[in-house]
């Protein structure tokens, strides 16, 4: 199962963060390929995306359901695809890590540095990211503003993870192609909510 996780920090306390993520609207646009999103209640919701998988632009509808809120550093869901076989499932969590970026403490070990991978996987990394910013008219993250971290203000750690799985005849190929792609869209989302709450008047 494609599975993607991408943490970032913001100058920000943990109370604020929460009180911009406990609302999708503040944060639904920022999804790569938004569309349009529906709430049925504070747990479900209908969202319409729009991207390129397989050769094809497709714009599929998916049902998410809430399944935890735990105010205010986790939310959890699930996710189905209501006209395509995909189910999937993710999470937000915010630590607060403190006064500054010299005095913040992680909670667990900070992981070893995961290997450079081989040419062919940076190369498909790459064109994965130029091939979403086509598809999306979306700018790539990694050459976006960055959040500042203060020195003098609450920062918060957030970590957004993602894994999706396609099932049906073409489950097995279409899995391949969305391992890559996720990656820059959990970033390209952790990031984009991560400059609203430094700075709420760009949103």
């Amino acid at each position: 199962m494609p599975e993607v996780e991408h943490t970032t920090t913001v100058a920000a306390s943990l109370p604020q963060v929460w009180n911009f993520v406990e609302d999708m609207d503040n944060w639904a646009p920022f999804l790569t390929g938004y569309q349009r999103h529906e709430k049925i209640n504070r747990d479900e919701s209908i969202w319409v995306v729009k991207g390129e998988l397989g050769g094809l632009t497709r714009t599929a509808e998916f049902k998410v359901q809430v399944t935890e809120w735990k105010e205010p550093s986790r939310v959890t869901f699930v996710m189905r695809g209501i006209q395509e076989p995909v189910t999937g499932s993710g999470e937000f969590l915010a630590t607060d890590l403190g006064g500054g970026a010299a005095d913040a403490v992680s909670p667990e070990p900070a992981p070893a540095p995961k290997p450079a991978g081989s040419w062919m996987s940076r190369l498909w990394d790459r064109l994965s990211r130029w091939l979403l910013r086509r598809v999306t008219n979306s700018v790539d993250v990694q050459t976006a503003a960055r959040p500042v971290v203060s020195a003098e203000s609450r920062n918060t750690q957030i970590t957004f993870r993602l894994n999706v799985q396609a099932g049906g005849a073409t489950g097995p190929v279409l899995n391949l192609l969305l391992g890559p792609m996720l990656k820059p869209v959990a970033e390209d989302l952790a990031m984009k909510i991560a400059q609203s709450v430094d700075d709420p008047g760009s949103r």
